[in-house]
């Protein structure tokens, strides 16, 4: 593989057939998105994220901190447990249960929308983001 960096990239692509790439560089990822482009695809955002993943025993799920740029740290929590549970009710015993792992997240306070956040370019909320 050729590179001007050592990054790699994963792609999976479902809607267009012989995109799915395992491994790429910037030069190989820059190729893809000229390929979107082909098919009518233009980019909206571009950013960089690190993601941390921390488990304990007892633990259904893992809690996950996303550093992402122009947005700052985030975390991703889910529990399987809850499913069963409307959103509402879902959302409390996720607070709860990441209060317990020593968060300090309050019931009325909304999250950041990454996604809604980039593509505006100012902070957008949502109740089933948290913090």
């Amino acid at each position: 593989m050729r590179s001007c960096n050592n990054k790699k990239y994963t792609i999976q692509n479902n809607l267009i057939p012989d995109l799915n790439i395992n491994e790429i560089n910037q030069d190989e990822l820059n190729e893809f998105e000229t390929k979107l482009s082909h098919f009518g695809y233009k980019k909206v955002f571009d950013t960089t994220k690190k993601d941390h993943h921390y488990y304990k025993d007892g633990m259904n799920s893992k809690v996950q901190l996303q550093e992402i740029d122009n947005i700052g740290l985030l975390v991703y929590f889910d529990n399987s447990n809850y499913y069963e549970y409307d959103l509402d009710t879902q959302r409390e015993k996720l607070i709860d249960e990441l209060n317990s792992y020593g968060f300090n997240f309050n019931y009325d306070e909304l999250g950041v929308d990454k996604l809604r956040t980039l593509y505006y370019g100012k902070e957008c909320t949502s109740k089933n983001q948290n913090g």
